[in-house]
């Protein structure tokens, strides 16, 4: 491989001066053996997946039992009418990691990227983001491939797995590679993308795994959008020219150090934080009988 963390990609692209989705483009190839074509096309499908996820929220039609009520296209309709506080690019972006969390509690087809826990965040920022800034298909493609760049660089050091770091390794994940997506639609550099991944992990370290009565609802739905909200920031100040310090591979070094120090009952066991709040347990005896 030409490279698996973003020290060793720095080093390759001295002096090449290539966007991260680029950058991205050169590591699949080698570790797929497919061409650059192919990897584009793949990409665009995972992209038209990631859209009809929140498509499907708006059906009036989501079937199971939820914690929460189906309402991220009502949140659309009262942030975009401005009967609540304007949000910008984040307008469009709560509401469809909203609705994607939305068809994933109802068994609809999402792209667990990175997991399931975490499948509103991408979608939300960078699917959003690009409809916001008036990008088209292709520019939204390059902008996940730079975030897939990222998804390689924490699943070679960490993990993705709440069971071991808790949610920082789910939503904290999800809103570093979504701040580098983010990065790639404004036109940034790679240099730039990764500290916004940068600065976005380091902002949700720590964040445990308590999802209530075991389902992926309450607080996932809220901390996706929350992620989401991260990236944004994250991604602004790094095109503002804010410096992280810290480099990328080592905060997701200390991601995974923090996901060893946590207690068991912090990393989706049901058994700390919200699951154990008496309305949690009503909840889960409901779910239960």
């Amino acid at each position: 491989m030409p490279f698996r963390t973003a020290k060793e990609m720095a080093l390759y692209a001295c002096g090449k001066e290539q966007k991260l989705w680029e950058l991205a483009i050169v590591y699949e190839c080698a570790r797929s053996g497919w061409t650059v074509e192919d990897i584009l096309d793949y990409m665009k499908m995972i992209v038209s997946v990631m859209r009809r996820s929140i498509n499907d929220a708006s059906s009036q039609d989501l079937k199971g039992t939820h914690l929460i009520k189906e309402e991220s296209w009502a949140a659309r309709e009262v942030i975009e009418e401005g009967m609540a506080l304007n949000m910008g690019i984040l307008s469009k972006s709560v509401s469809w990691a909203l609705g994607v969390m939305e068809t994933s509690s109802s068994m609809g087809r999402i792209v667990a990227a990175p997991t399931a826990g975490s499948a509103g965040v991408l979608p939300g920022a960078i699917l959003g983001g690009a409809e916001a800034l008036g990008l088209d298909v292709d520019e939204a493609v390059k902008a996940m491939l730079a975030a897939g760049m990222i998804g390689v660089f924490i699943s070679e050091m960490a993990t993705f797995a709440a069971e071991e770091c808790g949610c920082q390794a789910e939503c904290g994940a999800a809103s570093a590679m979504a701040a580098a997506g983010l990065v790639q639609l404004a036109g940034g550099s790679a240099s730039q993308a990764i500290a916004g991944a940068s600065l976005a992990l380091q902002n949700l370290l720590g964040l445990v795994c308590d999802p209530v009565a075991g389902r992926v609802e309450i607080p996932c739905v809220g901390r996706n959008v929350m992620a989401v909200a991260n990236a944004v920031t994250s991604a602004n100040l790094v095109l503002a020219c804010f410096d992280p310090v810290i480099p990328l591979d080592e905060v997701i070094q200390a991601m995974y150090s923090v996901g060893s120090m946590l207690p068991r009952e912090l990393r989706c066991t049901g058994k700390g934080g919200l699951c154990v709040t008496p309305t949690a347990q009503s909840k889960k005896q409901e779910f239960t009988h």
